[in-house]
């Protein structure tokens, strides 16, 4: 990047913050108001004994907490050799969330856009959109993207938030570990055993944009060691606006209920079977073809899963782990159809060799089958598509110097019916100068396989026509990343990461012949690079008060390869991501019976391709103030996006009509959750 391109960078980022920040004052003024009540009243009312406080975890405990994602065996925040973020069960209950993708704005170097009343963009480190096609999300082991898109149906994946133990967020390639699409990330939500689930919750709210959301679940016990619960949970969520003002008519609705059981949790074997219903109604303006005036569509959605898993102690630190699941998809709407059936079946065995080797090994395979139905101008060809994927892995951690230096190796290796053979190495250095200090490095290469709308996508209109493209090769990054961790001080934990990225075959959509009708191809004549770095930090300013800040940085260059004219795609790609964001968050515990929460946050703006306007920039404010009364109830007031009366985050995706941001509006709802 040149000196000048990067001084008009800076001055659009300063005119940017300018422009958004004239409620910065009103932000500072609140924040100030509420850090001197909750001073003056935390001073005078709470002790750390008092009865009745929920337990938060203390700093060293947060580091200590136990993830699985980075290595695929027990592990600890403090000892993983990359840039990993927990989120857990006291910071879902007093984030003031009511859907899973909310929860990841508090994670450094996520990017999240809610895009209408039930769509979201959620990716990591880059390449944003609704079907993000780089980030691997599974909820308790299975995989939840489609392989239409290679992306996540957001407002099909749901739970009682209450029942979810921790979200693991690793940022930063997987695919050693996780497989395909693991790119720039995985989101593993983990959810609570049967057994911390036992009795009644019940909960309940309703507000300005929520018509009205609930929860149940219920907890028992079948036998000695059998633990069991059920649920059913509900949402509506309302319209969001156009710039305009006018109504989008995107509200919405969904119901959902499960199932889960566990049993032998005490023995060397562990048994757990759970299952999820869903069904949903989102609508949308669309435009049929041929109309002059968009109309009003639902699209309703069913799913169901079924997941099965066994788990068998060899001896220390030695087990293996037998998991099977099905997930069934079923999407209507007035322009799209689309049925899925996935079968799973993945197998792990851990175990020590020798003093230095900790060997983690696995095989799986996934079989997809599909029907897919668009009206014109969209076509699949074909129709149905059974798919195909075989995966074996293998990674050794080496302790090199016991307790101090410790080197993992490790590649997973995969067969897809639409790309053959191939491989996805990681290297991972890891280095403990102290036991409150970890340095570590990462050079990974991760692969993104080519989806049915990749493959099997045809476009046909009287002005033109976009041709599959059956000869596509994996999209392929090589990752650099660099990290620091450490608990500074008793109360400052600090997380460093730093990362550069090399794509190649990104995804391009090439003119063939400019003339009438024009003719295009999909193909993949893009590459690029990202780099830049995250930094968070968890100050306990007091035993009643806890701050978190972050703020990560992203700057995205791609470009043509020789031949390549597609230079719509390189500039979407590279504006739809923020380059800066910053997020402040303070937690009070006001008196033993009462919590405060505030968020807030900048997102910087979006560049929008040539014919759209800018997504802007905007400062926002969340605030959460809890009460118990007893120690089994909680009544809560929730404040979102206080700031404004409304702001858009992201341009509509590639089912979303007309083409027009929707703004997401100010917040307020209160809620209810007992326990008994």
């Amino acid at each position: 990047m040149n000196t000048t391109t990067s001084q008009n960078r800076m001055f659009e980022l300063v005119q940017s913050v300018r422009r958004r920040t004239r409620t910065l004052p009103l932000a500072l003024a609140v924040f100030a108001l509420l850090i001197c009540a909750g001073r003056s009243v935390a001073q005078t009312k709470w002790t750390p004994e008092s009865p009745g406080e929920i337990k938060k975890l203390s700093l060293k405990e947060l580091l200590d907490i136990e993830v699985t994602t980075v290595s695929r065996a027990d592990s600890t925040v403090r000892e993983s050799p990359a840039a990993i973020y927990v989120i857990t069960q006291e910071m879902i209950r007093r984030s003031g969330a009511t859907t899973i993708p909310e929860l990841f704005r508090m994670v450094p170097g996520m990017d999240v856009a809610q895009i209408d009343s039930h769509r979201w963009a959620v990716s990591i480190r880059g390449f944003n959109q609704e079907f993000a096609n780089k980030l691997l999300v599974q909820m308790d082991g299975r995989a939840i993207y489609t392989p239409l898109t290679s992306g996540v149906l957001w407002e099909m994946q749901d739970t009682v938030l209450e029942d979810i133990e921790r979200i693991e967020v690793v940022r930063g390639p997987s695919a050693a570990l996780w497989g395909a699409n693991a790119v720039n990330g995985v989101i593993n939500i983990i959810s609570k055993s049967a057994k911390d689930t036992q009795g009644l919750l019940v909960s309940g709210g309703y507000g300005s944009e929520n018509p009205g959301f609930g929860s149940v679940r219920y907890g028992g016990k079948l036998a000695e060691d059998v633990f069991y619960r059920v649920y059913a949970k509900g949402i509506s969520l309302g319209d969001t606006k156009f710039p305009d003002g006018s109504s989008s008519q995107d509200a919405w609705h969904q119901q959902r209920g499960g199932l889960r059981v566990d049993w032998g949790q005490e023995g060397d074997n562990r048994f757990t079977v759970q299952g999820d219903v869903a069904y949903g109604e989102p609508q949308e303006l669309y435009l049929p073809a041929g109309a002059t005036n968009p109309v009003t569509g639902k699209l309703p959605f069913f799913g169901a899963n079924l997941l099965g898993r066994w788990t068998h102690t060899l001896g220390v630190d030695s087990d293996f782990t037998v998991q099977v699941y099905y997930d069934h998809i079923d999407r209507d709407g007035p322009t799209a159809s689309f049925l899925s059936d996935t079968f799973d079946l993945d197998f792990q065995h851990r175990f020590p060799w020798g003093n230095r080797h900790a060997i983690t090994w696995g095989l799986g395979y996934r079989y997809t089958t599909d029907d897919v139905v668009f009206q014109p101008p969209v076509f699949f060809d074909p129709r149905h598509r059974d798919l195909n994927l075989a995966t074996a892995f293998v990674q050794d951690e080496i302790q090199l110097v016991k307790d101090r230096l410790a080197l993992t190796l490790g590649s997973q290796f995969q067969y897809y019916s639409f790309t053959g053979l191939d491989w996805q190495p990681t290297v991972r250095l890891k280095w403990t100068p102290t036991p409150s200090q970890t340095v570590w490095a990462a050079v990974s290469r991760a692969l993104r396989t080519p989806s049915r709308a990749d493959n099997d996508g045809l476009v046909q209109t009287s002005f033109s026509t976009r041709l599959p493209n059956r000869d596509l090769h994996p999209e392929e990054v090589m990752a650099y990343e660099m990290g620091y961790r450490a608990q500074a001080h008793e109360r400052l934990t600090l997380d460093l990461t730093v990362f550069y990225n090399e794509y190649k075959r990104l995804r391009s959509v090439e003119t063939i012949f400019a003339g009438f009708p024009s003719v295009t191809v999909r193909d993949e004549k893009i590459f690029g690079e990202t780099y830049g770095g995250e930094v968070g930090a968890t100050w306990e300013a007091a035993d009643w008060w806890r701050w978190q800040a972050s703020y990560s940085y992203m700057e995205v260059q791609l470009h043509l390869n020789a031949g390549g004219n597609d230079a719509a795609s390189e500039q979407r790609d590279e504006g739809r991501n923020p380059r800066h964001q910053v997020s402040l968050r303070s937690s009070m515990n006001l008196t033993r019976a009462v919590d405060l929460d505030c968020t807030l946050r900048f997102v910087d703006q979006l560049q929008s391709p040539p014919g759209f306007s800018n997504i802007p920039g905007y400062l926002e404010l969340d605030v959460r103030l809890a009460w118990r009364p007893r120690p089994n109830l909680e009544l809560s007031i929730v404040g979102q996006n206080l700031l404004e009366n409304r702001h858009p985050e992201f341009l509509p995706g590639s089912f979303g009509a007309l083409g027009q941001p929707r703004e997401i509006e100010r917040a307020v709802y209160g809620k209810v959750t007992w326990t008994f």
